[in-house]
Order: structure tokens, then C-alpha cells, then sequence
């Protein structure tokens, strides 16, 4: 065998290694990432559900608490489906043609520029002030709204409890290398001071 099929040889032996590393690396990557979004859905989970013990605790009937725990649960609510929103035009920034410094600008900005926060925005207050739960759709809907439940209760006088669940979809690719199903079920948990019977009384 001479030397340069020997060199051959090897370099096509560390292109496949250098393959399946890479391969191992994205995996991983695409595994903390996942994690990270199923850290800030609990997050979430967390704030819908210390909004319904304070709904609760200053004396909000059960349909309000509904309606307040929903509102706060909008960032694991999925795609917005009504109102529908066109995405390519009308102040978002074409994230293809831009340059880095724009996108930049664009994601630090004080106020978002996306015509679906306008939307949002201008219908959560007639969302909260719906009076009967038929309103409700026909007002703002998302896609996984359904799967987000709130729990309310009153543990003595003095406490109020708020608990949220979701059985939040994983989307990203490969997670199955990772878990065995399509959802995790993560939780929220809040206690507060109940305010209500000092305000009655």
C-alpha cells in the first residue's frame, strides 16, 4: 500500500468523524435549546398562574379569573388564529433582506413594531371585558389556548391558590432523540394573600 492511498485513507476516516461530531453537537444544541423554551413556558405557567390567585384575591368571579389566566398564558398560546394577522407586510422588518444592525434595532426596540402586538394590544381589554363566554372567540383566539388549565382556590380566608397546566407541544426538531412523546406537561403554582373579605368587610 503505497502513501497516498494510505492518506486517502485517513482523511476520509476524519471526514466521517468529523461528520458524526457535528451531527452529536446540533443535537445537542437543538436538545438545550428546547430545554430553554420549556424553562420559559414555566415561567409563564408560573405568571398565569400568581395572575389567577390575584384575580381571585381581590374578589374577581370565576369567569374573570378564566378570562385573566388565559391573557397571561398568551406567550404559550401558539400561533394567534382570530384574529388573523398578515405576516409579510405592515411594519415587520423582511428578516431575509435586512441588515444585522436593523434586525438588531428592530429586536431591542421599546415598543414592538409587529401588527399582531398592535392586535393583541387593542383587544385584550375587550377580551377581558367579554361578558359571556361565546364572546370570547370571536374576539382573540390562539391555537394552543385549549390546552392551558386553571385551577383557583381559596385555601383559608387568608390565602389564595392559582395553579396552571399545559400540556405544551414540542416543535423542534429531533426531540424525540431526547423524550418519547409530543408534550410535556409543565406546571404554575402561586399563593397570595386574599384580599376580598377585608374589602367586603
Amino acid at each position: 500500500m503505497n502513501c497516498k492511498s494510505r492518506c486517502t485513507g485517513k482523511s476520509g476516516q476524519a471526514l466521517i468523524e468529523s461528520t458524526l461530531i457535528v451531527a452529536l453537537l446540533c443535537l445537542i444544541f437543538f436538545g438545550a435549546f428546547q430545554l430553554s423554551q420549556l424553562f420559559v413556558a414555566r415561567e409563564v405557567m408560573d405568571h398565569a398562574a400568581t395572575a389567577v390567585a390575584r384575580a381571585r384575591s381581590v374578589g374577581f368571579n370565576d369567569f374573570m379569573v378564566y378570562k385573566v389566566g388565559r391573557v397571561a398564558a398568551i406567550p404559550n398560546a401558539g400561533r394567534m388564529t382570530y384574529p388573523e394577522v398578515e405576516t409579510s407586510s405592515g411594519g415587520l422588518l423582511p428578516v431575509a433582506t435586512a441588515i444585522p444592525g436593523d434586525l438588531w434595532d428592530t429586536a431591542m426596540a421599546a415598543n414592538p413594531v409587529s401588527p399582531q402586538y398592535a392586535i393583541e394590544s387593542a383587544l385584550i381589554p375587550l377580551y377581558l371585558g367579554a361578558e359571556w363566554g361565546g364572546q370570547l372567540p370571536a374576539i382573540l383566539d390562539y391555537n394552543e389556548w385549549d390546552s392551558v388549565d386553571m385551577y383557583v382556590n381559596e385555601i383559608d380566608e387568608a390565602l389564595a391558590r392559582g395553579r396552571t397546566t399545559q400540556d405544551y407541544p414540542l416543535r423542534f426538531p429531533f426531540h424525540r432523540a431526547f423524550y418519547a412523546g409530543d408534550e410535556v406537561r409543565i406546571e404554575g403554582d402561586s399563593r397570595l394573600a386574599n384580599h376580598y373579605p377585608l374589602y367586603l368587610e
